[in-house]
């Protein structure tokens, strides 16, 4: 996702039109989809959650591609990539889920890869790294938003509301802005990738396992995010891969894998109740 922004940041689109673009070009995909299949749409609580995860979409993305025009890429995607560890902390806190030993250890160890990341980031990017840590902070909200999405609810469906609902408001915000558009076929070539593997692939799959996993697994399904990012920013972006961006990936990469095992753990515990109690 970060490589596909700054190819179309460097045809000099801003953020709020490239994200317009992104859900503009998702939206009809996901909505054709789901027609093809003839799938349900979300209907009562279902289709309220879905709006207004589409709403708290537009926030994050915002706060995430912002952060990305004022620091390096690599650190924007290790910063951002502590949400998993703060929905572990908001799912405990709300929803009393059990705050173990791998868990804990998973907290600090998210809380060791910012610090590694941030220590050698130029001052002129904290910034943007501010911006990293408030996208994570919203896509909290967006995660744990999901877990209240009916089970049987097509993520087809869901994923065509969160990106109508995207591009509408996004839409308004681009018309009081002005539309800027790329000029460039690399340009372009990141609106089209951003639209259709960061968001039709990347949100459907996203949904189809938090319906199975629950708000803190799913926070986990790309747990190789921060290495990729980070591999891909220096080999692509030119940028360099210093030791703390190394560190913060590796950090980052433990504690979501800790909170996976946890979360299978406990998946595979309830799992073992109920057929206790059958």
């Amino acid at each position: 996702m970060v490589l596909f922004g700054r190819w179309a940041y460097a045809d000099g689109v801003a953020p709020a039109s490239l994200l317009f673009m992104r859900f503009a070009l998702a939206a009809p995909i996901l909505i054709a989809l789901v027609l093809w299949r003839g799938s349900a749409w979300p209907t009562g609580r279902s289709a309220l959650i879905a709006a207004l995860m589409g709403t708290i979409f537009v926030g994050n993305s915002l706060a995430y591609f912002v952060a990305l025009a004022h620091a390096p890429a690599a650190t924007v995607a290790i910063v951002f990539f502590v949400y998993p560890a703060i929905v572990t902390v908001a799912a405990c806190v709300l929803f009393r889920e059990a705050l173990d030993m791998a868990r804990t250890l998973a907290l600090l160890l998210a809380l060791g890869g910012c610090v590694a990341t941030l220590g050698l980031t130029a001052l002129g990017a904290l910034g943007g790294a501010s911006f990293a840590l408030l996208a994570a902070g919203i896509y909290t909200l967006y995660v744990l938003l999901a877990r209240g999405i009916a089970p049987d609810t097509d993520p087809l469906a869901q994923a065509a509301v969160i990106t109508t609902v995207a591009a509408t408001l996004l839409g308004g915000i681009v018309s009081w802005q002005g539309l800027s558009l790329p000029s460039s076929t690399q340009g372009w070539s990141g609106v089209v990738a951003l639209a259709v593997i960061s968001t039709v692939i990347a949100i459907t799959a996203f949904l189809a396992g938090a319906a199975r996993l629950g708000s803190t697994g799913a926070a986990t399904l790309s747990a190789a995010e921060p290495v990729v990012a980070a591999i891909l920013a220096a080999l692509l972006l030119d940028e360099p891969l210093h030791a703390g961006i190394v560190l913060g990936a590796a950090l980052m990469v433990g504690s979501t894998l800790l909170i996976v095992n946890s979360a299978g753990r406990d998946e595979a515990a309830r799992q073992g109740d109920l057929h206790a109690s059958g």
